[in-house]
Formats: structure tokens, C-alpha cells, sequence
């Protein structure tokens, strides 16, 4: 006779324990090749560009700008300009200004804040080199914080291309002739907090869900438009803090064109770095 109900339950549970997750690597493609795979390319080229740019508009023999905090408040201006532009032209819906959303989203800004802050003032001290081989440590925290917290696993080969950077940051770091304390120290800070921000994004992605107007997760550019928006106001306060906001109108650079040009590209690009972390984010823990 025909299976009753609770077998065929039954036999649907058991498939359903035994079916292997689908791999991130599975989902949409771009020409082949999976999106989550090209946003990962995207954010590695637009990181390293944009670590560059920063130094450049940073650096006293360049510009000599010397407000680090208000730079990064122009770039989130205009990421926030960007996606409000993406919306206008009908390109994205994007999520309104919720009280329940920037609640559970604006703990994700004050680490995005500090993890990028932190940035700034470390390529003040130190080269871009040693700004990017440091960054690969944050790989490795958020690799062991992600067994410890979510229990994830990864395999021997993974561990190993991970003990590489940690060897490659610490002999860089001892042959570095231009070593500071203060440039280590807050490119320290940069790595606890770029781990800190891959680690609470993940874990907020499925908490905004409860707070949508469609009760889905939100899409990447309703995150990006959150993300800088909400970020403004702690820069702000960082700018009044570090007494940024004195003599920064008569800064010489901001009458540079070349400054202008350098510090708008590198908001762009900025825009991007977060667009396809946010994708690379979303395709994780999907």
C-alpha cells in the first residue's frame, strides 16, 4: 500500500540530513564564474587601490592633509550620494530609515568606523606594504574566531596558507626600517577590528531580516546606504575630538584639485569595497 504520512516524513527528514549543503561556490555566475568568487577579486583589487589613494591623499609629501577622520566622513558622503543616485536612475529599492533597523545596525557602524579610522592613521605611519601584508592578519583572527564563535571548520591546506601571512606580517615587521609604535599600534587596532566587523556582520544579517518592510534580508545597497549613513555622525564626533574641525577649511589641500580628484576616487572606490564585502558576506552565511 501507499507509505502513510509519518514514514514519508520520516524518509523526507532523513534525505534532508544526509543532502550535502550546496557550496557558495554554487549560486549565480558572472560568465561562468561564481559571483561570490568575482566580488572577492573585485574586493581585493578596489582594497589595494584604495589603500593607495589614502596613503597618497594622506601623506605629507603629497597633500599634507592632517584631518583623517573628516576624509573618511567626505567618503561616506559620498557612497551614501552614490547610492542614493543607483536609486533615483531605478536601479535599487532600497530599505526606508527604520528606528527598529538602525538599532540593530548601528553597533555594525561604530566597528566599521573604527576599523576604517584606524586605517587612516596607520597609513600615516607606515607604507603601504606594510599596511597590506598587516591586513592579512586579520584573515587569521577572523579564521580562528570563526571556529570558535560558529563553529566553522576549515581545512589543513586553508590553516596553512594562514600561518604563511601571519610568518610574512611578523618578518616584515622585524625588517621594517621605518617601524613606529604608534603606526603598529593602530594598524593592530585595524586588525582586531576588520575581524570584529566580518565576524557582528554576519550574525547581524540575519537579525535585520525580522525588521524589513518585507521581512527578507536586506539587499546590498540598502546595507551600503546604512553602513555610511548611520556612519557620518561617530566620525563627526571623532573629527570634533582629535580637534580635526579647527583650521580645516584652511587646509591647502582642499583647495587642490589633485587632492579633490584623489580623495573622490578613493570614495568610489570606497563604495565598491563595501558593495562586494557585503556580497561576499551574504554568499557565506547563505
Amino acid at each position: 500500500g501507499p507509505p502513510s504520512s509519518a514514514s514519508a516524513a520520516g524518509d523526507r527528514d532523513r534525505a534532508g540530513a544526509t543532502s550535502p549543503k550546496p557550496s557558495i561556490l554554487s549560486g549565480p555566475t558572472i560568465a561562468g564564474v561564481p559571483t561570490v568568487l568575482v566580488a572577492g577579486m573585485c574586493y581585493c583589487a578596489a582594497s589595494g587601490s584604495m589603500v593607495l589613494l589614502n596613503k597618497h591623499a594622506l601623506n605629507p609629501k603629497s597633500f599634507g592633509f592632517t584631518a583623517p577622520n573628516a576624509l573618511l566622513a567626505f567618503q561616506c558622503a559620498l557612497a551614501v550620494a552614490l547610492v542614493k543616485l543607483c536609486e533615483f536612475l531605478g536601479y535599487v529599492r532600497l530599505q526606508p530609515f527604520r528606528r527598529d533597523l538602525v538599532r540593530v545596525w548601528f553597533p555594525v557602524n561604530l566597528i566599521f568606523v573604527a576599523m576604517v579610522g584606524s586605517s587612516f592613521y596607520a597609513l600615516q605611519h607606515v607604507g603601504v606594504a606594510m599596511v597590506t601584508v598587516w591586513k592579512n592578519l586579520s584573515n587569521v583572527v577572523t579564521a580562528c574566531c570563526d571556529v570558535l564563535i560558529y563553529g566553522k571548520r576549515y581545512t589543513a591546506a586553508v590553516w596553512a596558507t594562514l600561518a604563511l601571512m601571519l610568518v610574512s606580517a611578523a618578518v616584515g615587521a622585524y625588517t621594517d626600517l621605518a617601524f613606529t609604535w604608534a603606526g603598529y599600534g593602530w594598524q593592530v587596532v585595524n586588525c582586531a577590528c576588520t575581524s570584529a566587523y566580518a565576524l557582528y556582520l554576519r550574525s547581524v544579517m540575519d537579525r535585520v531580516a525580522e525588521h524589513t518592510t518585507d521581512r527578507r534580508r536586506m539587499d546590498e545597497f540598502s546595507m551600503v546606504l546604512y553602513n555610511n549613513a548611520l556612519s557620518i555622525p561617530p566620525v563627526i564626533v571623532l573629527m570634533v575630538g582629535f580637534g580635526e574641525h579647527r583650521g580645516l577649511l584652511a587646509q591647502p589641500a582642499l583647495r587642490d584639485p589633485a587632492f579633490g580628484a584623489v580623495a573622490a576616487l578613493g570614495g568610489v572606490i570606497g563604495f565598491g569595497i563595501s558593495l562586494s564585502l557585503i556580497h561576499i558576506s551574504q554568499g557565506i552565511v547563505r
